[in-house]
């Protein structure tokens, strides 16, 4: 019997969430574990979790997994590569997971992000000065590493499973386990082609939430019915019908702005993540334009 670990946020819990643990199930076998570590109170992009982290982990046991650990905070909304990190860690602390489940854009390239996370784990030297020699030229991150991989692999299909945000989690999953201890991995698809996107999701719930229509929150339900498993949508609309314990980026937006670490630079600056310039971008969008900034805007 086997113990498969898998990273989650559940934010919300929907559909492809659900048949993803019972493909797990199914492919580990019925009398498998599934370990889940979840995002906290806050999640990858920054924004908070909808839902309170108890009654996420509630919902995941009662969709099939066996355990639910959390994510500490510090690497649940850091980087991908944090991101990924902390996971590992955490199911490898366990003790008991010998098998690393994840969701991907593209499951049939499994080998591909193997091999592409064992490149850049060992992190090449010129590989290496390629990516610098990239953000010096003033590309992101993400663009700078995809046309460095591009270059020194002369593998364009490796350099484009960075272009997926879920792909590049995959990527990081694997290079975490090369670098911590090795298990096997499998890669699950996203089960998100009839439009089942979490974020599309959260966003039709903050346009219910700011409609005066009187039939907004009966109109959400039927739209979310056919996206949500039938416990995800009662705790949802529970939650919105008592106007209490559902938290979404417009709460908190306001907050942020008066914080006094937005109100220098320098306080941007030395937030993690904040380098490479996009302190500086940030200091001035909230200076000029400060909905916007915030995602609040036009």
């Amino acid at each position: 019997m086997d113990t498969v670990g898998l990273t989650a946020e559940y934010n919300p819990f929907h559909s492809g969430h659900e048949q993803q643990l019972a493909l797990i199930r199914k492919e580990a076998g019925q009398a498998s574990g599934i370990v889940v570590c979840l995002s906290g109170p806050f999640c990858q992009r920054g924004g908070p979790a909808l839902l309170d982290k108890g009654v996420r982990a509630g919902l995941a046991i009662r969709m099939g997994a066996d355990l639910v650990l959390e994510l500490p905070q510090a690497f649940a909304f850091s980087s991908a590569e944090r991101f990924a990190e902390g996971a590992v860690r955490t199911l490898l602390s366990t003790g008991i997971v010998r098998q690393l489940a994840y969701g991907t854009e593209d499951p049939l390239s499994h080998s591909l992000i193997r091999e592409t996370a064992a490149l850049l784990a060992q992190e090449p030297a010129e590989l290496s000065a390629r990516l610098r020699q990239g953000i010096a030229d003033g590309l992101g991150f993400a663009k700078a590493r995809e046309e460095a991989l591009a270059d020194y692999s002369q593998n364009p299909r490796m350099a484009r499973l960075l272009r997926n945000s879920n792909t590049i989690l995959a990527v990081e999953y694997e290079k975490a386990l090369a670098r911590y201890g090795p298990l096997p991995t499998m890669a699950l698809p996203l089960f998100d082609k009839e439009n089942i996107s979490a974020s599309l999701i959260r966003d039709r719930i903050q346009e219910a939430r700011d409609s005066r229509e009187p039939d907004a929150l009966w109109q959400l339900m039927q739209d979310l019915a056919t996206l949500l498993p039938p416990a995800s949508l009662a705790l949802i609309m529970d939650a919105l019908t008592r106007k209490s314990g559902l938290v979404t980026e417009e709460d908190l937006a306001l907050s942020f702005l008066l914080s006094p670490a937005f109100s220098r630079r320098e306080s941007l600056a030395a937030m993690e993540g904040m380098q490479g310039g996009l302190a500086g971008r940030l200091f001035n969008e909230l200076k000029n334009d400060p909905a916007r900034a915030l995602g609040q805007g036009p």
